[in-house]
């Protein structure tokens, strides 16, 4: 399938024109395709997902575990670092990839 298809298909998937020009650049900069990246977003979301399920399950151990000060300093731990590392790993952009290769897999 060719690129203009592929672009078609992901602005009617959710993509943002910012989106889909970053993916560009990111390509050009790889010598990818952009096939290939949205492949590696979709991984990425599986992993990212696998990681914040282990947080919170570490979370709840602690929480039934650790005496109060350590739940407190936790915590605070958490909040600051999990929408910093979500943000650092393009969740959102990696949700979006995971949703098209579900839909439109078959197609390409």
């Amino acid at each position: 399938m060719n690129s203009e298809k592929i672009e078609e298909l992901m602005e009617k998937s959710g993509f943002t024109f910012k989106d889909i020009k970053l993916l560009k650049s990111i390509n050009k900069k790889n010598n990818t395709t952009l096939l290939n990246e949205l492949i590696e977003l979709e991984r990425r979301f599986y992993r990212s997902l696998f990681a914040l399920l282990f947080v919170f399950f570490v979370a709840a151990c602690i929480f039934l575990i650790a005496g109060k000060m350590n739940l407190i300093g936790f915590f605070i731990s958490l909040v600051l670092t999990i929408p910093l590392a979500l943000y650092i790993t393009a969740f959102k952009l990696s949700y979006k990839s995971f949703i098209f290769m579900k839909k439109y897999k078959r197609l390409i």
